[in-house]
């Protein structure tokens, strides 16, 4: 879960830097063309004043926008317009309202996209992200991020495309390519470093010193976090500086030193709480939960996933809520409250089903976007072949004025076959144009089908993964209580003085023993994930044949994500010949140190 939460803090951090990104907005306002300066010069005034409340929900700001969008809806100036939603879409971000922004940025989207306004589309774009990055689908936010990539460095805008950087570094960070995202990092704090703002450059830093921490370098870490921190505290910031200590925190959490971290955390926290931050306190609530039931403070870690859980809610964070629920039901489990346990589980279901439609909408809308786009594009090419037609009309008509009234009959015959022309021209394009559209329509039927057949094969092979784990944990719990079993035998076997009772006592516990060599539940387990997983074991000894049946079948128990702790109690043995068997399997495989066991082995 700590990994998890590191994640999403970094993510948040980067949420919470665009807060402060008012003067990158005043920049969009100066990149768009606007219309006559006599006609527009009030509502630049106005708009250029609401740049100024545009992070805080202020009935200022909502009367600047009310006028600026009354003057651009009056002289039907849609770029204007377009601009008034944005600040709109901004003003509902920064106040956790995502929803609302989400529908003013797709809104002005449109606008910029029919009049290739570039920058505020790329905005748009990047902002949208940022929405689904904050709630639900982290991967199409990821696709949004390289949509408004090219359209930045098309317009050469340098914070946007540092702050895109920056999502790309995040993610190269986490999927291990951790020498491609360094490089990553240092373009985009060069790229910006000359700048009179250092927002964007604190939130590189940081997610650069979260490189180093991933990578062993906790010292320079722990320089820059230090760095920053004094930066900010001189220049009293309460946005940024929570999150900072939070990394902090974690780092130090990470490094074993759990007290001194719960002071940052409480630091965080206390901030947060005072700019009521809901997005960054229902992850600090998580992680404070997370530390009190790792200390066997259940009733406080009970009190902080319950806050985390209410935050997460308002917020319409559904993978943060899923993750409070599920650690509430654990500590339901210890606590013997299986019922309450049961009902979050079910909770937890709901809200996974709820993820599952938001991405399947996700889906539709982009498909819903593309055909959009491609009959727009066949509406422009029928109007400017109507253009084109009436040009060549206009042509003919001062050609026939210049020519004797004795040739007028002549014109006449040539403007009716030029009319049928142009009806036959229109009858065609309106017959390409009905021939795209069923394309269109058969496209998105073949993109239902693969979608359904897609999720189908993952849902079957989730399904028999979920039986093969089902087995594993079975054979698990049967070792594990034929060991408690035993254990207590031995107890009692110190405690028993008649030898009778004795060679009972060894009688019992040698069919223990024997019970545990019993291979049928191996042999089982076998079976199955050859049936689900046909060609692992062919490809994996066609690669290493140096392989035995007891390093495959460890193989096959990584394939299906047991920890080593489950496949000790599986094979009951101790947690140092698994060890040993991990380092022997490496070396036949030729893994680097550098490379995970565990993701080698998920390629086959």
């Amino acid at each position: 879960m700590k990994a998890t939460g590191k994640t999403i803090i970094l993510f948040l951090f980067y949420l919470f830097l665009q807060s402060c990104n008012n003067n990158s907005s005043k920049e969009l306002l100066e990149r768009s063309n606007p219309l006559d300066p006599n006609d527009t010069s009030l509502f630049n005034h106005y708009l250029s004043q609401a740049h100024h409340y545009e992070a805080e929900n202020h009935d200022t700001l909502h009367y600047l926008l009310d006028q600026a969008e009354k003057i651009a809806k009056d002289q039907n100036y849609e770029k204007g317009l377009a601009e008034v939603l944005f600040i709109r879409g901004n003003s509902l971000y920064h106040n956790n309202q995502y929803r609302g922004a989400l529908e003013k940025y797709s809104t002005a989207l449109k606008i910029a996209d029919s009049h290739d306004l570039l920058l505020l589309k790329a905005r748009c774009l990047e902002r949208m992200a940022s929405v689904h990055l904050a709630t639900d689908d982290p991967h199409y936010a990821l696709r949004l991020y390289y949509e408004s990539l090219p359209l930045f460095e098309g317009v050469n805008y340098k914070p946007g495309i540092a702050r895109v950087y920056n999502i790309i570094g995040v993610y190269k960070t986490e999927t291990g390519k951790y020498d491609s995202a360094e490089l990553v990092f240092n373009k985009a704090i060069e790229m910006i470093s000359d700048r009179p703002t250092n927002t964007e450059l604190i939130n590189l830093e940081g997610n650069l010193a979260y490189l180093y921490e991933r990578t062993g370098r906790i010292e320079e870490a722990s320089d820059i976090y230090h760095q920053l921190e004094e930066d900010l505290i001189s220049s009293k910031d309460s946005i940024i500086l929570p999150v900072i200590w939070y990394n902090h925190a974690m780092l130090l959490q990470n490094a074993g030193k759990d007290q001194l971290g719960m002071q940052y955390l409480n630091k965080s926290i206390r901030i947060s709480e005072i700019t009521n931050d809901t997005s960054l306190l229902t992850e600090l609530y998580q992680n404070k939960g997370d530390q009190f039931l790792n200390r066997g403070r259940y009733d406080s870690a009970v009190y902080y996933m319950d806050k985390s859980l209410i935050c997460a809610s308002a917020i319409d964070n559904v993978s943060a809520a899923i993750d409070a629920l599920i650690m509430l039901a654990r500590l339901d489990s210890i606590k013997g409250d299986y019922k309450n346990a049961l009902l979050k589980s079910r909770q937890v279901n709901t809200l996974k089903d709820t993820v599952f439609k938001r991405k399947l909408r996700n889906g539709l809308m982009s498909s819903e976007l593309r055909y959009e786009n491609e009959r727009n594009s066949a509406l422009l090419e029928l109007k400017q072949a109507e253009l084109q037609a009436t040009e060549r009309q206009k042509l003919i008509y001062l050609i026939l004025v210049g020519v004797a009234i004795l040739f007028v009959v002549l014109a006449g015959i040539v403007v009716i076959l030029q009319r049928k022309n142009f009806l036959k021209s229109k009858e065609l394009i309106e017959s390409r144009l009905e021939i795209q559209n069923l394309k269109v329509i058969k496209y998105q039927k073949e993109e239902e089908i693969n979608r359904l057949t897609i999720k189908n094969f993952t849902d079957e092979l989730k399904m028999k993964d979920r039986e093969l784990v089902n087995i594993a944990l079975g054979m698990e719990q049967k070792n594990e209580l034929l060991n408690s079993i035993n254990q207590k035998i031995n107890l009692l076997l110190s405690r028993v003085s008649s030898p009778e009772n004795i060679e009972i006592i060894k009688e019992i516990s040698s069919a223990i023993k024997l019970k545990q060599l019993e291979s049928s539940e191996t042999d089982l387990f076998n079976q199955r994930f050859s049936a689900i997983h046909e060609d692992f074991f062919i490809k994996l000894k066609a690669l290493y044949p140096s392989l035995t049946k007891t390093d495959l079948r460890f193989c096959a128990y990584l394939k299906i994500n047991l920890s080593s702790d489950q496949i000790a109690n599986i094979q009951n043995v101790t947690n140092e010949a698994i060890r040993k068997t991990r380092y022997r399997i490496r070396k036949k495989l030729g893994l680097k140190p550098e490379n995970s066991l565990e993701d080698y082995i998920s390629e086959f």
